[in-house]
């Protein structure tokens, strides 16, 4: 449900990127009902005669073909010499050998590639990746961690795909709606291996991820950033210094925090960002 959800959300930030009003997803789906067979909706359409024909025209700029090379290319290097760390996948993803032909475009696909096999090959479907082009090449059951912690590899790569597939912003917006919905959930949406309740630390992830992702997309650093990413330590990807920021379900976030458009969030994340800038992957 989770990653279903990303899908459909991403699909509506693309679209009112590309200048189209699209309601919430809450508002827009009114009704689902699950049948043998089918799954009906009902779907409150605004108004336009133009709009369906804008959505249908709808692309995204990833390349799928490219996405599901890498992603053999991950699933087959782990086959052959079997690595837990997260920083040897993301130097995997990004081979030195390729970085000083590295485009935004092609960051854009290690990206996509890298979250499909370290969070889940569905994320492939966002980049149009077709399933049979994937099918011979499988990523082997692996736990794979930063810091020794699988959520946090998971939350880097997917806050990365996220940020290439459809902005830096709606990445951002994910990662902060799923802590606050783990600080009022008693199961998080990542287990096994996440702990419940508000994290910080995995919101560091997230920022770190999509940030890193964003520099990569930029024309102008998306070379040098591939050659950073070809060397990366998990020291870079995420500052140890972050791992001591709250956690857990013992945090009130309300009660500390306020809400996610509180001065007293804004400041933490901050402060989070400041850290990334002196010790992360992005280019100062």
């Amino acid at each position: 449900p989770f990653l279903s959800r990303i899908v459909v959300d991403m699909t509506r930030s693309g679209m009112g990127l590309a200048g189209l009003d699209i309601p919430p997803l809450d508002d827009l789906v009114r009704e689902v009902v699950i049948e043998e067979g089918r799954v009906p909706l009902s779907v409150n359409w605004p108004d336009g005669a133009g709009l369906l024909a804008g959505v249908l025209q709808a692309r995204s700029s990833l390349d799928p073909k490219l996405s599901a090379r890498i992603y053999c290319e991950l699933a087959e290097a782990q086959r052959r010499d079997p690595q837990s760390d997260f920083a040897v996948q993301v130097r995997r993803a990004f081979p030195m050998t390729s970085a000083g032909a590295a485009t935004p475009e092609s960051n854009g696909a290690a990206f996509t590639a890298l979250a499909m096999a370290i969070v889940d090959r569905k994320v492939g479907t966002v980049a149009g990746v077709a399933a049979s082009d994937i099918e011979a090449c499988p990523m082997p059951p692996s736990r794979i961690t930063l810091h020794g912690r699988e959520d946090l590899a998971k939350h880097w790569a997917l806050s990365a795909a996220l940020a290439v597939g459809s902005g830096t912003q709606f990445a951002q917006a994910m990662g902060e709606w799923k802590e606050l919905a783990d600080s009022l959930s008693k199961r998080s949406e990542f287990q096994p291996g996440d702990p419940t309740g508000f994290s910080l630390v995995d919101i560091a992830a997230d920022r770190s991820g999509f940030r890193t992702a964003d520099a990569a997309s930029d024309p102008g650093s998306s070379s040098a950033m591939a050659r950073r990413l070809s060397g990366a330590t998990a020291d870079a990807i995420l500052p140890p210094s972050l791992l001591s920021l709250e956690e857990g379900p013992g945090v009130d976030f309300v009660g500390r925090y306020g809400s996610l458009d509180d001065p007293r969030f804004a400041g933490v994340v901050k402060e989070v960002d400041v850290v990334l800038d002196r010790q992360g992957l992005v280019l100062p």
